[in-house]
């Protein structure tokens, strides 16, 4: 659930990835090259990335959205660390209602039965409006 959640998450292991702050990374793949690596050098981290906010929180909505009691605005905002003013997955999700495929329930919002089987498709919407 943490990972659904866009929590911070340490990935131990052969090609894992781990989620710590703002920052992803991720393990050489192969158990050999990863032993050698963590002997060598005592890190077997081959890259690593910082996505921008917009990107963080297109990723939270993408994540969320696939939880039976769907994501909130200010929750999403949070995991994500968004500071901006101005919410840019809002008009996003409120489109994504008018059409059916999302449902506003108590301050969040989740997928219908309709959108269910969109989950990509909604996905997608989300993270190709919000990435900079």
């Amino acid at each position: 659930m943490n990972y659904w959640r866009n929590g911070t998450y340490l990935g131990i292991g052969p090609s894992a990835v781990s989620k710590l702050g703002t920052t992803r990374s991720g393990n050489i793949k192969g158990t050999g090259s990863y032993v050698r690596a963590m002997r060598q050098k005592g890190s077997a981290r081959t890259w690593a990335e910082t996505p921008t906010p917009e990107n963080r929180l297109a990723e939270t909505w993408w994540l969320g959205l696939r939880l039976r009691e769907g994501l909130g605005a200010e929750e999403a905002r949070a995991a994500a660390g968004f500071e901006g003013l101005e919410d840019p997955a809002l008009p996003i999700a409120e489109e994504l209602a008018a059409l059916g495929l999302l449902e506003p329930i108590a301050n969040r919002f989740r997928l219908t039965p309709r959108g269910l089987p969109l989950a990509d498709w909604v996905a997608k919407r989300f993270l190709e409006r919000m990435r900079r």
